[in-house]
């Protein structure tokens, strides 16, 4: 019931008499999501995932159309409000499936995100593999051919890849899961440069330092790109970049 005075309200005594109730019950229903919650967590999911390997094809089926389903409105939710505005409920609603399967798929959103990067990657790979050539330098100028391919799917994907690294560099397992990649990478242009020194088309230099230098060239442009991406044609940029260093290189 609303007072005389504007902005001041009373109670009738039979309503009053019912607050501590309500507010024990929201008390409880709180404590309740919460534990809820705590037991989504920290459930050994696994053992469900290990069960479900002598379950039929449909059910098997299914569980991987769930787990693709999360993966794509996280990348979604991800790309429009960030990763750390996007909690595992906001995954859950827009990919239409209940927290108990999240978390049977993925421990956490972390672990859910560093499934994202290993898709991303594992298209990298792919790549690399087919665009082999007869000789290196070929196919370190062969492989620019993949920028303009992960510029377009950087455009929108790295500024949230970036937010998930601050907040993973703040925690040791997760910063070495997300940083493995780049050490792949790093000693798969290493790899390369050895191949070339012994096929006789590169000049006797330190391997790994070679293939720091064209990574960073790589990770360098694809900041940019994102900084600047009416600077310049960046593809373009990038195949007479990787020309220097080749033209450098080559014995």
């Amino acid at each position: 019931m609303t007072g005389d005075q504007p902005g001041t309200y009373s109670i009738d005594p039979e309503t009053a008499a019912w607050l501590p109730f309500l507010t024990l019950i929201k008390v409880s229903l709180e404590q309740i999501d919460s534990t809820i919650e705590w037991g989504y967590k920290h459930t050994d999911w696994s053992v469900l995932s290990r069960a479900s390997d002598g379950l039929g094809p449909d059910m098997q089926k299914r569980s991987e159309q769930t787990k693709t389903q999360l993966l794509g409105a996280a990348l979604k939710q991800f790309a429009v409000h960030g990763y750390d505005a996007t909690s595992v409920e906001d995954i859950c609603t827009a990919a239409g499936v209940s927290k108990g399967a999240f978390y049977h798929h993925f421990e956490s959103k972390h672990a859910l995100f560093l499934s994202l990067l290993k898709s991303w990657l594992e298209v990298i790979r792919a790549n690399l593999v087919e665009l082999q050539k007869p000789t290196v330098p070929e196919t370190m100028l062969n492989i620019t051919e993949m920028m303009p391919g992960i510029l377009e799917t950087a455009r929108d994907q790295l500024p949230m890849f970036l937010e998930f690294w601050l907040h993973a560099s703040r925690d040791k397992s997760v910063w070495k899961a997300t940083i493995e990649p780049y050490h792949e990478f790093r000693e798969y242009f290493a790899s390369l440069i050895e191949q070339g020194i012994r096929e006789g088309s590169l000049r006797d230099v330190d391997p790994r330092i070679a293939g720091e230098t064209i990574l960073s060239m790589a990770v360098g442009i694809l900041l940019q790109a994102l900084l600047e991406p009416q600077g310049t044609d960046w593809g373009k940029a990038t195949v007479q970049g990787m020309e220097i260093v080749m033209k450098g290189l080559a014995r």
